[in-house]
């Protein structure tokens, strides 16, 4: 049996075909599908058009091809739309198995044990599993939620930017320039009007986390005091989701994390004491593969 696996997350999806034997037969990359973006019957056919990609290239049929996906958006109160749709998608697979994009990594990062897991893309979450028993603490989305997250962070820094313009805050020209260069904007006064005219405010947000953490390790006190406060609230979820279990490992994974110690070093200082911090074991994609292995007795 082929195993198709299928990180589907805010910001981009990437897919990978595996044989029988687990060896990577092709692989390839698209743009996000997340059901709140595009909608459902889009997600659908996009997942279920990149999935085929993978397939023809292999000359494996969907009838001996296990689709095992991990989706953004799939959670409380969406799990059955989004389960819905992705069937009347895949109905012609071998099997299908569905989670959140967020549990995929946590089974990729810490190698199918117990633990948590911290996703800081686009948006935020924890994610964990003790005793077979599963753990959620976030990840409610936009404008909400998403705590510590790039468009979260973002939405500080075009604040702060803001304050500084009108002199309620003391001015920090490196930060004000980045955010207004990653914004697409010439002077902080025209953020509003690119805020207003975009159709995605959350991915355009989080276009700016970037300029927040380079003008971090560039000096500007102002970014360096958001950047520890996201990490600060990353480090919030994971102690609420390991809460009870001491000496419990705690992993990364997002865009904000790919920062390393500026926003690491300030994550792993507020984490509970008694919480072992780890890197990563495997990714999303592994993931997904170790589910299908898991489910389908591979």
């Amino acid at each position: 049996m082929y195993v198709a696996t299928v990180d589907a997350g805010g910001t981009r999806t990437r897919f990978e075909l595996r044989g029988p034997d687990g060896t990577v037969r092709c692989s390839h990359a698209g743009t996000t599908c997340h059901p709140a973006q595009v909608g459902l019957e889009a997600m659908a056919r996009m997942l279920r058009e990149g999935v085929e990609r993978m397939a023809s290239a292999a000359g494996a049929p969907m009838a001996s091809t296990a689709v095992s996906l991990g989706v953004a958006g799939y959670g409380p109160g969406r799990e059955g739309a989004v389960e819905t749709a992705l069937e009347d998608a895949f109905g012609d697979a071998a099997a299908l198995l569905v989670a959140s994009d967020a549990e995929v990594a946590r089974v990729g990062a810490l190698g199918g044990a117990d633990g948590v897991l911290v996703v800081a893309g686009t948006g935020s979450i924890a994610v964990g599993s003790f005793d077979g028993r599963p753990v959620r603490v976030g990840g409610w989305g936009w404008p909400v939620g998403d705590e510590g997250s790039g468009a979260w962070l973002g939405r500080e820094a075009v604040g702060l930017v803001l304050r500084r313009h009108d002199g309620r805050d003391p001015a920090g020209p490196l930060l004000d320039a980045a955010v207004c260069e990653a914004l697409a904007v010439d002077r902080p006064e025209a953020i509003v009007g690119a805020l207003a005219a975009s159709r995605d405010q959350r991915r355009l947000l989080a276009r700016a986390a970037p300029a927040v953490v380079s003008s971090a390790r560039g000096g500007d006190g102002g970014a360096q005091a958001l950047v520890a406060r996201a990490a600060a609230e990353l480090a919030r979820l994971a102690n609420r989701a390991a809460e009870g279990h001491p000496g419990a490992p705690v992993s990364w994974t997002g865009g904000l994390f790919s920062a390393g110690d500026v926003v690491l070093a300030p994550f792993e200082a507020a984490l509970d004491d008694t919480l072992v911090s780890q890197p990563p074991q495997g990714t999303p994609l592994d993931g997904a593969w170790m589910r299908a292995v898991r489910a389908l007795d591979l």
